[in-house]
């Protein structure tokens, strides 16, 4: 069957009513309202057994009420008119752009992949040993405040010590100098890093080694459903982002009466996931089988997918030798080769099919209670707007700049971290 494009809508906007007496020409006057309710995707028919691509898109709004009596005017249901009730543009991107296409599709094939090795325990060894070091450093840097506090000492940058005295007219200790402001954000610095590159880490693999029973369950289910279909897909978490903006209070009104609202809360939420889809057959197959059969019982099995979680496996090491490799992260953020080495450092056998890509972004706009209405207010000002993209991504592709934007928080963070403690080592 040839397979085409199409377009279709669905529209259910809707008119709401209401009623209000004018006290000047005495006569009951009914009003209406057009309410957003409106929907778009584009899809294609046709190509089945293939992935295909989709854009949909959702728009509504609602609106508040007036009811109760104001200057001579009689309410009953009648809706406002806000000065901001256009629905907003979404404030991440929340299409997926020909550049992060490639990227994205390689961090879906890495993560879905079912060699994907979820923690490297032969790079938690070798860095074990920092351990010790890290725990002495916590506890002298502990032990030195409760000393400095018992003594009164201070020392600047350059370990001198600063002398304590008392003003007489001020009460308290003087003698701060900018050696107390640079020790301070060195410390903070350190402390910094070694969360981000020592204790975070540390903490994330331990979990996971707790967990490895149940994830190597999983894992072996779906290998199994591997083998004896020949396919597979998994569906892994590419991120998400949220976006919030405070804006200014809005106008609403009706015929006679004009309230002053709170202020408006925007906020963007997007997600965005791949689904990777993998085969398995023929000679491929059976050596696959050979392999976690070499082993009696599902115990056995069982062990054998717990390397392969855990970077064990001799075609894995390249992984662990990649982490323990100075700045490797730092150049993980232009090139990303960890996910490629993920993707390549396979022990089972299985062939990349396809990837799909796909992005879902919300933004919600409600105005907050309007505070000291003359009339009764009902409803609530929302605007909501709401797209879902799915794109066909790339398989095969071997090296791709990363899409994660370099100037990130966290990234500052951990760059400001390093010169400082570089600065005030110096």
């Amino acid at each position: 069957m040839p397979s085409y494009s199409r377009h279709r809508t669905l529209d259910n906007s809707r008119t709401v009513f209401g009623s209000y007496w004018h006290p000047i020409i005495k006569k009951s006057i009914t009003v209406s309202q057009s309410l957003t309710d409106f929907k778009t995707m584009d899809d294609v028919v046709g190509n089945y057994g293939h992935d295909n691509g989709l854009f949909y898109e959702w728009r509504k709004t609602s609106n508040v009420t007036v009811d109760g009596q104001y200057n001579g005017y009689i309410y009953s249901g009648v809706p406002t008119t806000a000065s901001a009730m256009v629905v907003p543009a979404h404030t991440l991107t929340s299409t997926i752009s020909g550049t992060e296409v490639a990227p994205l599709s390689n961090s879906t094939l890495a993560k879905s992949n079912p060699n994907y090795a979820r923690q490297l325990m032969p790079a938690f060894w070798a860095e074990l040993k920092e351990l010790p070091s890290l725990i002495r450093s916590f506890g002298r840097d502990h032990l030195k405040k409760v000393r400095d506090y018992v003594t009164g000492d201070r020392f600047n940058r350059f370990g001198e010590r600063i002398p304590s005295y008392v003003d007489p007219k001020k009460g308290y200790p003087q003698g701060v100098s900018l050696g107390d402001f640079g020790g301070l954000s060195r410390e903070v610095a350190e402390r910094w890093l070694q969360w981000k590159w020592g204790i975070r880490p540390m903490i994330s693999d331990l979990w996971k080694l707790f967990h490895t029973v149940k994830a190597a369950q999983t894992r072996l289910r779906e290998i199994d459903s591997l083998l004896q279909s020949g396919k597979s897909s998994h569906r892994v978490t590419l991120g998400s982002d949220t976006s919030s903006t405070t804006l200014s209070s809005t106008i609403i009104w009706s015929v006679g009466c004009t309230v002053q609202s709170g202020q408006r809360q925007q906020t963007t939420t997007r997600k965005t996931w791949g689904v990777g889809r993998y085969s398995m057959t023929g000679p491929d197959a059976t050596r696959a089988a050979r392999w976690l059969s070499q082993q009696d019982g599902r115990r056995g099995q069982l062990a054998r997918v717990a390397q392969i979680l855990q970077g064990y496996r001799p075609e894995q090491l390249t992984l662990s030798m990649w982490e323990l490799l100075p700045w490797s992260w730092f150049i993980d953020w232009f090139f990303n080769i960890q996910e490629l080495l993920q993707r390549t450092s396979n022990v089972l056998p299985v062939t990349s099919d396809s990837v799909v890509l796909c992005r879902t972004t919300r933004t919600l706009l409600i105005g907050s209670p309007y505070a000291n209405a003359p009339v009764r207010l009902g409803g609530l000002l929302r605007l909501e707007r709401l797209t879902k993209v799915r794109s066909i991504g790339v398989v095969g592709v071997p090296l791709t700049v990363s899409v994660t934007p370099f100037f990130t928080g966290d990234n500052w963070v951990t760059l400001g971290s390093l010169a400082i403690a570089k600065r005030w080592v110096n």
